[in-house]
């Protein structure tokens, strides 16, 4: 018990470790790590039945345990899919930890849950695995027959919709997946009515590849699930504040549903832009609910024309189940409005790919992300770009990307703060991952106000959003850490879903007016020609504003 009691110590610190580093591990990774190669059974059987039914307008699989004996905390509950997998070489794509089902279960040895699931286009299986403590190894207790749910009847047909702004400002891309390749090329059909498509474009399609991905865990085929066919069509010369109408498919592979979008307005008008914004969302689990529980208080706003994500976008870091999951999580939300991203350190960072930092990405090294977020003028060496909607001017860079004086982000950053006319678009934004200014300092922030606090000062940028640190936190208008009027105001918005920080110290600095790692949440952003308000909604809060600020010109 000694020894094992220290090894547990161990384990945990290095956890700690590696998430305050950010170099954590994808638990799903993990787990297979755990069961790869065991052939042991339990000599005792174990009942385990399934069924499968649709909650909150997702297909579940419920399961039933029953008769394990000496239950642990540690036990395992995996989904796997095909049905058909190895788990010796293929990592699940869900998992329940017997911590997770439920102290009933740590009691009695049975227990009802289910799993979430997500569109593969297969069927799947659930595999119990039991913890033999005194041995510290899992013993496969039972395997569950094949579960084929409502979902694969659609077989083919388009999934993973989203929405975002285009080259220029009179274009929207519209982007999808179809799990499998097709013999015809997909379409986009559109127009101002209701079931009335009377224009159409014909998309381009893409993918990615097990070699693309730069090294482990990614391109470990055991972690590896292919992305089928990502799609991007173009709707050009667009009215401005239209509603259009949309459908995406083909005969082959079937229409999806109609979705909608707005236009957005006609440069100054004086049309209000209502966005939202967040950072670091991740994938929700069932015992992890709080980025399900943020995209539904977002879906609740009543207004909402653009959401704004500052990086760590799904977490996947190598799981490549991760990103289909994600994609349908976000669907509700970005096939309505156009959903902007700039990288992460979890989605970009990897040795020699020219990255600032380490090993975050789990060796996707951008290629995932850029693939299926195709935003604005963005490529893979130059991840950064601007847009305009409606009386503001977006600047996103990429902090994971060199940024220093006389760089090619530096220098196209100069560029566009110069282009900007403030008559058209008299309010300035600037948004990038790791936060320029945030209470727990580090050398990172500091870096950036050294090299690009100056740009802010010279263009009068009125307002950063940033992530990376999982809490919501603002400054004062702020220049050289002194609270300055008319200076950029600085908003952290990385508590979305990600576990929270635990690094958040107070007293705060004297120019923080607020922070909050203590629940998740996003920030509603209100603005008009004259007037930028923020707002911050913390979850599960009801739709109640936690923090709020005005900048009025």
């Amino acid at each position: 018990h000694k020894h094992a009691t220290m090894a547990r110590a161990l384990f945990f610190i290095a956890l700690f470790i590696c998430v305050c580093l950010g170099h954590e591990e994808s638990p799903f990774i993990s787990i297979r790590k755990q069961v790869e190669n065991n052939e042991k059974k339990l000599e005792n059987p174990v009942q385990l039945s399934t069924w499968k039914f649709v909650k909150e307008d997702r297909n579940r699989i419920g399961f039933k345990l029953e008769g394990v004996l000496n239950p642990s905390k540690e036990d395992l509950v995996l989904l796997y899919s095909p049905a058909t997998a190895n788990p010796s070489s293929q990592s699940p794509i869900e998992f329940l930890r017997g911590e997770e089902l439920g102290e009933a279960y740590i009691q009695t040895g049975s227990v009802s849950s289910s799993f979430k699931t997500f569109k593969t286009g297969e069927d799947f299986a659930i595999r119990f695995y039991k913890h033999v403590q005194e041995e510290g190894e899992y013993y496969h207790g039972a395997v569950s027959e094949p579960v084929s749910i409502d979902v694969i009847a659609e077989g083919n047909a388009p999934s993973e919709i989203h929405i975002a702004m285009g080259d220029v400002k009179t274009e929207i891309n519209v982007m999808w997946t179809t799990l499998k390749k097709t013999k015809e090329p997909q379409t986009l059909r559109f127009g101002t009515q209701q079931g009335k498509y009377d224009q159409s474009v014909t998309a381009h399609s893409d993918t990615y590849t097990i070699k693309e991905m730069c090294g482990a865990p990614a391109n470990q085929h055991f972690n590896w699930r292919d992305p089928g066919t990502l799609w991007n069509a173009t709707v050009s010369k667009i009215p401005a504040n239209t509603r259009i109408f949309y459908v995406v498919g083909s005969k082959e592979t079937g229409f999806s549903k109609e979705k909608s979008f707005l236009t957005p307005p006609k440069p100054m008008s004086d049309d209000k832009l209502t966005f939202l914004a967040i950072g670091d969302l991740g994938v929700a689990r069932d015992s992890h609910p709080s980025p399900r529980n943020t995209l539904n208080a977002m879906r609740n706003e009543s207004v909402n024309d653009l959401v704004i994500h500052v990086g760590d976008i799904s977490y996947a870091r190598g799981h490549a189940a991760d990103w289909p999951k994600f994609m349908a999580e976000i669907e509700p939300v970005a096939s309505k409005v156009p959903w902007m991203t700039l990288p992460g350190n979890h989605e970009r960072d990897w040795p020699g790919t020219g990255t600032i930092g380490g090993k975050d990405s789990g060796g996707e090294c951008g290629i995932a992300y850029e693939k299926r977020f195709k935003m604005p003028q963005s490529t893979h060496a130059r991840q950064w770009y601007s847009f305009e909607y409606g009386p503001v001017h977006f600047s996103f860079i990429s902090t994971e990307l060199p940024f220093k004086v006389g760089s090619a982000q530096y220098k196209w950053l100069a560029q566009d703060f110069a282009s900007v006319n403030r008559t058209v678009t008299p309010w300035l934004v600037i948004a990038g991952h790791r936060p320029m200014y945030v209470s727990t300092g580090g050398p990172e922030a500091k870096e950036l106000r050294k090299e690009l606090e100056p740009l802010l000062k010279k263009f009068k940028v009125d307002v950063g959003f940033w992530g990376h640190i999982h809490a919501y936190e603002r400054t004062c208008q702020v220049h050289d850490s002194k609270c300055v009027e008319g200076a950029t105001a600085h908003v952290v918005v990385g508590n979305a879903g990600a576990t929270l920080s635990k690094n958040i110290h107070h007293p705060l600095p004297h120019i923080y007016k607020h922070s909050d790692a203590q629940r998740w949440g996003h920030s509603r952003v209100t603005v008009n020609r004259n007037l930028f308000k923020v707002e911050y909604i913390a979850n599960p809060d009801g739709g109640k504003v936690s923090d709020s600020f005005v900048l009025k010109k």
